[in-house]
């Protein structure tokens, strides 16, 4: 039988409260305002409130806190009668989070269906259409007189000031030399033929990223490689053991000694691996997890191509609005993406000196840095970092090889 919005927002207040810890991916898709209950809308705000004292008794201090002797029992009957499992949070939030806004545009469109009547041109019309949409694709109104941003722009500089760097350190030495760095905000696009050593690449950046950064918080979302793999490859990339020995098992004494170091190390750094995500939304929905739970400075997506977003018409199409949305992630999150791609087939007969990257030309369009990896013909150890476009500061090529067996990579020279 399918539910009321109402029972919808009560099942998904209630299994929060008798599961806590599904709470942050919860937040992270519906709001307060979302809710058509107001009982439903008050205690969700309770619980937020709540949540950051910790999850213990988090029911009984939620239900002490709501206001009326009405509103208690309601509480009390959600968690004893309404919830005998634990339920989708997830599917449950987007649900009430989608009939929220489309309760919201509705409104809108009847309002500007009753002004539409008046003196007004198409084109004022259009704008007010175009302001709807703006607020439902998640802009927030904010105070955009030039005092106030200055005085926003002087806070961001003041930090930067204070931690001695502008964003966080990639890690290699000649990036950094010209402000290439993971600023907060901005979407990386990496892309290369297939073996040229893009998974290569992330492995080298997320450790030198934790050396740089000893409390970063990282997060890797693998739609190739899984987890076993990844920690075998960031293992090799910290001793020169080859990762498919360290797999095996079968290592020298002193290669296991090394090895066992170094994952006690890797556990303790703060790093998330998925390798079983592959929809968008689930992405979006682990990362503000992540962000609302134990903060979130680097993400990497490895591959973007293999990421998909369900109901599009075309892949050009979703593509399109995956980078859109890993772009608006970026600046939501104040977090740093890096997402690996492949290269569209006609890449490889010549090179256009045009940044692209296959699936949709917005990919480039959306990212703040767009990078070309390629092999050095002359030499397979050898690979030219080519940043063809740096919304905030220069381009450069940069040479780079692998090294120790082929675990790492070094940095050489800048090209130019």
């Amino acid at each position: 039988m399918k539910r009321t919005g109402v029972e919808e927002e009560e099942i998904l207040v209630g299994t929060v409260l008798m599961y806590p810890d599904t709470y942050p991916e919860a937040a992270g898709i519906v709001r307060p305002t979302d809710f058509q209950d107001q009982r439903a809308m008050r205690c969700w705000c309770k619980i937020g409130e709540q949540f950051v004292g910790g999850t213990d008794d988090l029911q009984a201090r939620v239900a002490m806190a709501m206001g009326t002797t009405e509103e208690f029992e309601w509480v009390v009957r959600l968690t004893g009668e309404i919830i005998p499992v634990r339920m989708n949070v997830v599917g449950t939030a987007r649900a009430i989070a989608d009939k929220a806004k489309r309760r919201r545009l509705s409104a809108e469109l009847r309002a500007i269906a009753d002004k539409a009547g008046q003196a007004r041109t198409a084109d004022v019309v259009l704008e007010d259409m175009m302001d709807a949409y703006r607020r439902e694709a998640g802009e927030v109104d904010v105070d955009a007189r030039i005092g106030p941003v200055v005085e926003r722009f002087r806070r961001v500089q003041a930090a930067n000031k204070s931690a001695g760097r502008l964003g966080l350190r990639t890690g290699f030495r000649l990036l950094q030399d010209d402000y290439l760095v993971y600023q907060r905000g901005h979407l990386w696009v990496v892309g290369a033929w297939t073996s040229v050593g893009k998974s290569a690449y992330m492995i080298e950046a997320v450790n030198r990223f934790f050396a740089e950064n000893e409390n970063g918080q990282v997060a890797i979302f693998s739609t190739e490689m899984k987890e076993e793999q990844n920690v075998a490859r960031l293992l090799a990339n910290r001793t020169g053991v080859n990762a498919n020995v360290i797999l095996s098992g079968e290592m020298l004494d002193m290669h296991a000694q090394a090895v066992n170091r170094e994952a006690g190390r890797l556990v303790r750094a703060g790093l998330v691996i998925h390798d079983r995500l592959r929809n968008i939304d689930d992405i979006m929905a682990q990362c503000r997890k992540l962000k609302f739970t134990g903060g979130l400075d680097l993400v990497w997506i490895d591959f973007i191509q293999n990421v998909h977003r369900p109901g599009e018409s075309s892949q050009y199409t979703m593509m399109s609005q995956i980078a859109k949305d890993l772009q608006a992630l970026a600046h939501d999150l104040s977090c740093t993406i890096v997402c690996l791609s492949q290269l569209p087939n006609h890449a490889g007969r010549e090179d256009t000196g045009i940044l692209e990257f296959k699936g949709a030309g917005e990919i480039a369009a959306a990212c703040d840095v767009g990078v070309l990896m390629k092999r050095a013909k002359e030499d397979k150890t050898k690979i030219l970092f080519d940043v063809r476009k740096n919304r905030h500061g220069k381009c450069g090529k940069y040479l780079m090889r692998f090294a120790d067996g082929w675990t790492r990579i070094e940095e050489i020279e800048t090209v130019e």
